[in-house]
């Protein structure tokens, strides 16, 4: 089974958007404005990714497997694609990443022979892999590697194509890179205390 989709597929999607910092930095609650906005989002599109691409259902994507350096780097070729950066603070990611248990499951997966998950884990394993190392868990390495993975997004992504988006911020520039009229409506937070709260 295909886990990603395959490069002329991803060669030729357009005027999308992609949600591309790591789990537990928002990436929920940005779906949700962008939602409230009339959007459709899909988040943690997982491995329906290729079909949901396809699909003129969906205009924003988030989360598992969209962080993906390899796979950001071929969406990004195409200029009409446009791309998010949600600038968590590492330390608050951090502390997020490793509440919610995330680095165990982590761990999990990269003691256990990767041919002999199901496909969903098999991709959560290979793109956790993918900015890790495969390497040995340590609040060291997700550290270093939450940096290295921001240095990557902003090298393959053109700044014309890449908010760089804080919560504090409101509103105002996410819409005005959307094209948008500004919203006057709270800003949702979800997700801040367990893994997965549907988004309604």
């Amino acid at each position: 089974m295909e886990l990603l989709p395959s490069d002329e597929l991803l060669y030729s999607i357009k005027n999308k958007y992609f949600i591309v910092s790591l789990p537990r930095t928002g990436t929920k609650s940005l779906c949700k404005m962008f939602m409230l906005l009339g959007y459709q989002v899909d988040h943690c599109p997982s491995i329906r990714l290729s079909a949901h691409l396809q699909s003129n259902e969906f205009g924003c994507f988030a989360d598992t497997p969209i962080y993906r350096p390899s796979l950001v780097k071929k969406l990004a070729l195409e200029p009409s694609n446009k791309f998010i950066y949600i600038d968590r603070p590492c330390d608050q990611w951090l502390l997020s990443f490793e509440r919610m248990k995330l680095h165990q499951a982590y761990m999990d997966y990269i003691s256990r022979d990767a041919d002999k998950i199901k496909p969903i884990s098999q991709l959560d394993r290979d793109s956790l892999v993918e900015v890790f190392g495969g390497n040995s868990y340590s609040s060291q390495l997700a550290i270093e590697s939450f940096h290295k993975h921001k240095h990557e997004m902003f090298d393959v992504i053109l700044p014309s194509q890449l908010l760089t988006y804080q919560f504090k911020d409101g509103w105002v520039p996410l819409c005005n890179f959307l094209g948008e009229e500004i919203l006057s409506v709270e800003i949702p937070h979800l997700n801040k205390n367990q893994l997965f709260d549907k988004i309604t």
